[in-house]
């Protein structure tokens, strides 16, 4: 019988996928499409998901393919209230990385293809039964107009905010759309701001971000939009005089949604991504959110331990409802139309956030994700772990590829107790402060590089 059966080969999907291979199971994935698709859409890989893809060999292509971006401004027409530095980050990826999606998903089918994971294409799920050794899944081969029927020991659902998946297990997705249609252009800018440095507009009509691309000049542009028309000479009048826009490589509507489904799981299925919650692209969360569903999932699956993999559920969608929360507030105040609000949100900025900068993008980052009270966190644990010196490496050098918990020994001389066991001296300060650690203690670290347990 099949191990995985991912349903889905968005950046989720084939990451999913890869995870699943990495971790020595068996792996089939099927998309309906019969190409992967053109469209830049997703394009921000913040720094966990970085750290994420350097811990499972996959990071060099990315930095090779992307753009850091260092530094965003948020602007009030031509008057800087803030700026964000990434640089001040605490990880080996102080940036945000310019990547289109469509180079993410051939890095990552790449990957999954290198570790034996079979991507069937023109493959459309068609339902699903649960046995009791698994699931049986009927799909449909379109181009050969002929069903098959494939068992696996679980399935992950990573089709889309559209999941057929999803509604085949009849889980509810509740939530509701932002009111306002928003458009984003792919163009060449020629102004004279610093180049590779994202810009935020919160102008009265509406904001207007701009994003670096990777090329000479590239940006992308974000804004609400009146109607389902849009041209280019509407962009240039949205950014003046002093710029010019040329040379749209693509231009397209949508809507914004904040919805969450109440369970990841059911049964052997899971859902993962877009499938389990949508919302504001602001901070551009959602595809990492997706990216980091799938390396949660992964080790878990691996287990095979019914007690282990339910904790996917209390720790992914406990914090995806934090975040559809954040990003949709983040939404409606730099939305906001009233005039005499507009100019108390502008002070507010103004005073607030070079106060609450290091707290802010670590979170846009995705640096602060933590999980408190799952059941597969003990003691002191469910922060993500810090990377720390320890003997002539770093931790996350020694834990690259693992695919099982490392245990740090802090003050602890034997290390017989795992193979996998790191002894922390005590003239190594700076990893004692970091942990928190006083006293000899032993610290488990989780095959997702977060803390398992402090003892």
């Amino acid at each position: 019988m099949l191990d995985v059966l991912v349903v889905g080969a968005g950046p989720t999907g084939l990451f999913m996928a890869a995870e699943v291979a990495r971790h020595g199971l068996s792996c089939r994935l099927i998309e309906k499409a019969l190409i992967a698709s053109e469209k830049s859409r997703a394009l921000v890989i913040q720094p966990r998901t970085l750290e994420i893809f350097q811990h499972v060999g996959m990071v060099e292509p990315f930095l090779k393919e992307g753009r850091a971006v260092k530094v965003m401004h948020l602007m009030s027409l031509d008057e800087e209230l803030a700026s964000l530095h990434f640089s001040k980050l605490d990880t080996a990826f102080p940036f945000v990385l310019s990547v289109e999606q469509s180079k993410t998903e051939q890095i990552l089918t790449q990957v999954a293809l290198s570790r034996g994971v079979a991507i069937e294409r023109g493959v459309e799920f068609l339902g699903l039964q649960e046995t009791k050794q698994g699931v049986r899944v009927r799909c449909n081969h379109t181009q050969k107009g002929i069903e098959e029927v494939i068992e696996a020991r679980f399935v992950v659902g990573c089709d889309g905010a559209h999941s057929a998946v999803r509604k085949t297990l009849q889980i509810p997705f509740e939530g509701k759309a932002f009111p306002s249609l928003f458009s984003l252009a792919d163009v060449k800018l020629e102004w004279e701001r610093p180049p590779g440095e994202f810009f935020v507009f919160l102008n009265p009509e509406g904001i207007l971000g701009a994003v670096p691309m990777t090329g000479e000049q590239r940006y992308r542009f974000v804004f609400p939009q009146q109607n389902a028309e849009l041209t280019l000479q509407e962009i240039q009048e949205k950014m003046g005089p002093h710029t010019r826009v040329s040379d749209p490589l693509w231009m397209a509507h949508f809507q914004i949604h904040t919805r969450l489904v109440k369970t990841y799981q059911s049964g052997c299925v899971f859902l993962a991504g877009d499938a389990a919650h949508v919302h504001s692209p602001i901070g551009g969360q959602g595809m990492n959110s997706g990216l980091q569903d799938a390396f949660n999932l992964g080790w878990k699956l691996a287990t095979k331990d019914p007690s282990v993999i339910k904790t996917y559920t209390i720790e992914r969608r406990s914090w995806a409802k934090k975040l559809l929360r954040a990003t949709l507030f983040a939404t409606r105040i730099i939305a906001l139309k009233n005039p005499l609000f507009i100019a108390i949100r502008n002070k507010g900025i103004h005073f607030l956030l070079p106060r609450i900068e290091k707290r802010l993008i670590s979170s846009i980052a995705q640096l602060t994700i933590h999980y408190p009270k799952s059941k597969v966190v003990k003691t002191g644990g469910g922060m993500r772990a810090p990377n720390v010196p320890v003997g002539k490496s770093d931790l996350y050098t020694l834990m690259r590829g693992s695919t099982k918990p490392h245990l740090l020994l802090f003050g602890i001389a034997s290390s017989s107790l795992s193979p996998e066991a790191v002894v922390v001296p005590m003239d190594h300060k700076e990893a004692w402060e970091r942990y928190g650690i006083k006293k000899p203690t032993a610290c488990l670290i989780r095959p997702d590089l977060y803390i398992e347990a402090v003892k």
